[in-house]
């Protein structure tokens, strides 16, 4: 690293800058000695931010916002899609022409395990076919709370 006096026309004054090169893509930098000195200062760019970022940020067990068995239904949905990846074939019909496929609890527990979820379209996860007879009393219970007329 080389220091550096510059005049800022920003701050009409001289600044100390230091020379160093960018964490990410090695690119070499100028930065305000003082950034540097509070921890600022790593990368060139936005998409080298980025890619520091995600590189260097802890993630799933070991991030600060890790909640472990205490998630809700939506970021455990997230989870298991990323642990899987996108289903593509539901495994109740065997369609692998539906627009849209989901992750469906088999158990609803709702545990962090991957064996209890199964790939299914949307009409089989929705509808009749699979997991309609769990869902039926939370919705009869829901729409009677409404004060809607069931069938």
């Amino acid at each position: 690293m080389q220091k550096i006096k510059k005049f800022s026309k920003l701050h009409k004054v001289n600044r100390t800058f230091i020379i160093k090169n960018c964490d990410e893509c090695n690119k070499e930098i100028e930065v305000l000695e003082s950034e540097f000195n509070r921890g600022g200062g790593k990368v060139c760019s936005r998409n080298c931010y980025y890619k520091y970022q995600k590189r260097t940020r802890p993630t799933e067990e070991k991030s600060w916002a890790w909640k472990g068995d205490n998630v809700g239904k939506s970021a455990l949905h997230n989870w298991v899609e990323r642990q899987l990846g996108k289903p593509r074939l539901c495994e109740h019909c065997n369609t692998t022409t539906a627009k849209c496929y989901d992750w469906a609890n088999k158990s609803q527990t709702y545990k962090r395990d991957l064996t209890d979820w199964i790939r299914l379209c949307r009409s089989c996860h929705t509808k009749t076919k699979y997991d309609y007879s769990f869902r039926q009393p939370k919705w009869k219970e829901s729409v009677k709370k409404l004060g809607w007329k069931t069938l």
